[in-house]
């Protein structure tokens, strides 16, 4: 009985966390949306998902923006490069981006709008002053933010759960090529983080300065 209950809640979990959401385009067409890769957890624990639970009460979208800019810094440092300083100033180009992959409910660094189609025209927009700039962006849906916890949890036993998220956005851009290129790009100076997460959708986008 006990191993018919654990197939059961495995098969719940896995339906929760990669059911696939739709919305409608603009042309009138079903479009599925981006999906945050999440690792299998083979194994449920009702024990474990109620400590998850307790955890999820300190869940801080900003605090979550806190660790990951400086995951990025400790990134840096281990490569032997400066930290970013943190430019709020650069948040009007950011928080740009970050509404716009919620509007068109995708991963983009792109805008289908005049003056504002790349991260370079949105800060010429914003009168930013600069020598270059660049973006590093996430965006997807989460179809349940504690088995996304819970995924986290159970690899590294960690009980904050901001720092668990954090980093599981932070590897994101570190195993991907381009992204963690940007990371360690030496010219880099100054940095902002714009992080949402509005119904189910999370939505990050880091610019990048000299």
């Amino acid at each position: 009985m006990k191993n018919i209950i654990t197939i059961i809640a495995i098969f719940i979990f896995s339906v929760n966390i990669y059911s696939q959401p739709y919305y409608v385009g603009k042309d009138g067409v079903k479009k599925q949306v981006n999906i945050l890769p999440i690792n299998n957890v083979f194994t449920y624990d009702a024990k474990t998902s109620e400590h998850v639970s307790i955890m999820l009460n300190n869940f801080n979208i900003d605090s979550v923006n806190y660790y990951l800019f400086m995951y990025v810094n400790k990134h840096r440092l281990n490569n032997s490069l400066n930290s970013l300083e943190l430019d709020s100033s650069l948040s009007k180009v950011s928080d740009l981006q970050m509404n716009y992959q919620h509007k068109v409910k995708e991963l983009t660094h792109y805008q289908n709008i005049k003056k504002y189609e790349t991260s370079d025209k949105r800060a010429n927009e914003m009168n930013l002053k600069y020598e270059d700039i660049s973006e590093n962006n996430i965006f997807g849906y989460i179809a349940s933010l504690k088995f996304f916890v819970y995924s986290e949890y159970v690899k590294y036993n960690n009980d904050n759960v901001n720092q668990l998220v954090a980093n599981y956005l932070f590897n994101l851009w570190k195993e991907s090529d381009g992204h963690n290129k940007t990371m360690l790009n030496p010219k880099w100076e100054n940095s902002y983080i714009s992080m949402s997460y509005v119904d189910n959708y999370m939505s990050i986008v880091q610019i990048f300065k000299k």
